[in-house]
């Protein structure tokens, strides 16, 4: 399966402008590179993988609330080690990749479900490339479904 070239956007944490004609085209590549670190993300969540999901985040990530980096691992770590029955799912997912190809905003609608609660968000991660890595910078929940 060949995925389609994706324009180039502008992208600043949780805003996106729209690609210009005179962007250019990243490789399709790279888009593959970014749909399968979202769906690893996701599955590390599944799988309770403390390691693995936190290993997604750049150690610039900002929480929401106001914790540091290392606060909000702790936290997530112990939700993590206590959840049961976990399961995310990643679905139309929709890349966007600055100009620059450093950083990227991806936009995906996640279901999430464990033994306790489930819901349908669509969820919006920034993503800054990392040496050869990319790396969760923000995120955040657009809407619920």
């Amino acid at each position: 399966v060949q995925t389609p070239p994706v324009v180039v956007a502008q992208v600043t944490p949780a805003v996106i402008t729209p690609p210009a004609a005179n962007h250019k085209v990243v490789s399709p590549d790279t888009v593959i590179t970014i749909e399968a670190f979202v769906n690893n993300w996701a599955q590390a969540w599944s799988a309770g993988s403390v390691k693995n999901y936190l290993m997604a985040y750049s150690q610039r990530f900002k929480p929401d609330e106001g914790k540091s980096f290392e606060q909000w691992a702790d936290s997530r770590r112990l939700r993590l080690q206590t959840a049961s029955n976990t399961k995310v799912d990643v679905q139309d997912l929709h890349v966007y990749i600055d100009i620059s190809q450093q950083q990227a905003v991806v936009e995906f609608i996640q279901g999430y479900t464990s033994a306790t609660y489930s819901d349908r968000t669509v969820k919006q991660l920034v993503l800054t490339l990392e040496g050869t890595a990319w790396r969760i910078l923000a995120e955040r929940v657009i809407a619920q479904r």
